[in-house]
């Protein structure tokens, strides 16, 4: 693998540095520069956030500055890039990284890792293109998050190479997430997920970047004032 670059730009006044691999200079850009986890202005006060497959830790520290006052898990199961995220979130005491991934139950994996970047480490390798492989940890999702001392959640970032159904059905079960983002990596997928929201919340915005791809975001629907602007635009036709 590719020794680490580094790139330094302001937030609120503050030089943030974020360690990077040479291929993963998108990773960062779709985070700060396209916002792909835009915050809800209605949302306020989070006190508790989990990033769920940080990667290397662009995401994290972007909420960081988006919610100074929460208290933020972020979970990566690569050796790799556990260890960029490590060193990207260190300077921020409310960040605590930890190298296990989120699962349904407890077990170990082969994580397959591309060979220039982490960003598309995932548990299958449906083209062959991730070589190197990885053996990690994975720990039952809300059990393990309840051992943390997790209480409650306000805001999930789920990004995990096609595993997030199964970690959105342990978090929905156990926790009232205000917002949830979440990844897609098949339409299937997609399809799922939409299932296990639709009772409680709604889809708020989405960026889908081609059938298998996308990132989506729901807000958990009592959150959303039944006043508000959002429900002025709804049209409803007859039978």
């Amino acid at each position: 693998m590719s020794a680490a670059d580094t790139i330094s730009f302001e937030i609120l006044g503050e030089t943030v540095t974020l360690a990077y691999l040479p291929h993963n200079g998108f990773v960062i850009r779709e985070i700060f520069q396209d916002r792909c986890y835009a915050p809800i202005d209605f949302v306020q006060g989070v006190s508790s956030l989990l990033d769920i497959g940080a990667n290397i830790g662009a995401s994290t520290v972007f909420f960081k500055f988006t919610y100074p006052q929460a208290q933020i898990h972020a979970f990566e199961p690569g050796r790799g890039a556990f260890d960029l995220l490590v060193q990207n979130t260190e300077p921020y005491g409310q960040i605590t990284a930890h190298n296990v991934g989120l699962w349904s139950e407890d077990k170990t994996a082969e994580l397959f890792v591309g060979d220039h970047d982490y960003a598309t480490a995932s548990l299958a390798n449906p083209n062959g293109d991730n070589q190197s492989t990885d053996n990690i940890t994975l720990k039952a999702c809300a059990a393990y998050l309840k051992s943390l001392a997790v209480e409650h959640v306000d805001i999930a970032k789920i990004d995990t190479e096609g595993c997030e159904v199964p970690i959105l059905v342990d978090l929905v079960a156990n926790y009232d997430m205000r917002v949830v983002y979440v990844e897609f990596h098949s339409e299937e997928d997609r399809w799922r997920i939409e299932d296990i929201m639709r009772p409680a919340y709604s889809l708020f915005s989405a960026s889908i970047q081609n059938l298998h791809r996308g990132t989506i975001c729901y807000v958990r629907r009592q959150t959303i004032d039944e006043d508000s602007e959002y429900h002025r635009h709804r049209i409803t036709v007859g039978a």
